[in-house]
């Protein structure tokens, strides 16, 4: 059987295998099989499209569904004037899980932190928009996976800060959010591994390598003597 909708809104249909959709936009299908063992393919392009309260953007998908298993190919998500790409599936029978793999190209880094449930007056301060690949896995309502990213300009509290790389891990466990940061500026380098635990408290460990001091005034309020700063720093604290 085929089927077609100018205008399918997710909401409207429901929760499918207890996970909750949103989105509207036009479907194209084929069911074949059973009702008991349906099989269904089919293209589609949805408008805000998001999962369990999490907005992803405007998305277009060749979609499948059989053996319990619903498969997303040739993702294309739209978010402002970045995108993602790639393909993933979500495994049922059970409590859902997800794995994917996706390509990234001038994603906004705060943007994708409060995604990862930072508190988005913190992940504000960062300014930020790079290329990457993200890999996702695990159950779906709290999955693990990693993130690489490379930007060619990043600002803290608007203080330039030069070309960023980025890694970061995130998924169920005492640490909420992990990874490092490497940025370079001019002749100056920092190196920080940074951690968000359970209890709210971050960790921050790193190395600076000849940081100009006057790019960092902004952060101490006052006007430094000309030179660079070099060192190791470890913090610990509520965030």
């Amino acid at each position: 059987m085929d089927a077609r909708s100018e205008r399918c809104d997710m909401e409207w249909l429901g929760p499918i295998a207890d996970v909750e959709f949103t989105g509207e936009g036009p479907v194209e299908a084929r069911i074949e099989g059973r009702f008991s063992k349906l099989t269904i393919e089919g293209d589609t392009t949805m408008r805000g499209f998001g999962l369990l309260g999490r907005s992803l953007g405007d998305t277009s998908a060749a979609v499948s569904y059989r053996a319990s298993t619903l498969r997303f190919n040739d993702v294309l998500v739209k978010r402002g004037a970045g995108s993602v790409r790639g393909a993933g599936q979500l495994v049922f029978g059970g409590p859902p899980r997800i794995e994917a793999a996706a390509d990234l190209r001038r994603i906004d880094v705060a943007d994708s932190l409060v995604d990862l449930k930072l508190s988005p007056s913190l992940a504000r301060r960062i300014d930020a928009a790079g290329d990457g690949r993200l890999i996702l896995h695990g159950l779906l309502a709290k999955p693990g996976g990693i993130i690489h990213a490379r930007a060619p300009r990043a600002a803290i509290d608007g203080v330039e800060l030069g070309a960023m790389n980025l890694e970061v891990g995130f998924g169920p466990g005492e640490r909420k959010l992990w990874g490092e940061i490497g940025l370079a500026r001019q002749s100056g380098l920092v190196d920080v591994q940074a951690a968000w635990l359970e209890d709210d408290s971050v960790t921050l460990a790193g190395q600076l390598a000849n940081v100009p001091l006057l790019s960092m005034r902004r952060f101490f309020g006052v006007a430094l003597v000309d030179g660079s700063l070099s060192g190791r720093f470890n913090l610990k604290g509520p965030l």
